[in-house]
């Protein structure tokens, strides 16, 4: 392998980073924006954030789990016909 190439596992760590940072900024912004509309803009803001950290803290524990998961490795027997 090349010294510039990341090895598989960290691309896909470094992609569930991101999708996790844009699924806690997201409502974050959607707070905001929706507290600037509504005049409520410290309700709206904690509202998302709250949101933003529970969505996001459970997509990082259904990552977790699937990547713990174990993996069948049976193969079915090969047919005689």
């Amino acid at each position: 392998m090349a010294d510039n190439q990341l090895p598989e596992v960290d691309l896909k760590m470094w992609a569930i980073a991101s999708q996790a940072v844009a699924e806690l900024a997201g409502p974050i912004i959607l707070g905001v924006v929706v507290g600037y509309w509504t005049g409520y803009m410290a309700t709206a803001v904690v509202i998302g954030t709250c949101v933003g950290f529970l969505g996001t803290f459970i997509h990082l524990i259904l990552i977790a789990n699937r990547m713990n998961r174990p993996v069948n490795h049976y193969k079915p027997p090969e047919s005689r016909l």
